[in-house]
């Protein structure tokens, strides 16, 4: 059974164009695990901003996650995964 692999790219290096800064993270077994550990690591990040500065507005977190965020995918899987519509998703639906 071949790993699901996490790889992920810091959007600050995407933001100063170093498109080929891409680190691998963290192996499974099993795709949904592997998003929802994603998932699980993009609140943590999210609720870090707003430790920083409890007054922030979700406009204004998302555009702090866009510039010093990290951008989690799946290089091997299936249904992918895109960090920024998570993100979006969850500060605007």
């Amino acid at each position: 059974m071949k790993k699901i692999e996490i790889w992920y790219q810091e959007n600050w290096d995407l933001l100063k164009g170093e498109y080929d800064a891409e680190y691998f993270h963290k192996n499974f077994d099993n795709e949904d695990e592997a998003i929802e550990y994603i998932q699980n690591r993009l609140d943590e990040e999210l609720q870090e901003f707003k430790d920083k500065d409890s007054n922030i507005s979700n406009e204004e977190l998302l555009s702090r996650y866009r510039m010093f965020g990290t951008d989690y995918y799946l290089k091997t899987g299936k249904a992918g995964f895109c960090s920024w519509k998570y993100v979006e998703k969850k500060l605007f639906l």
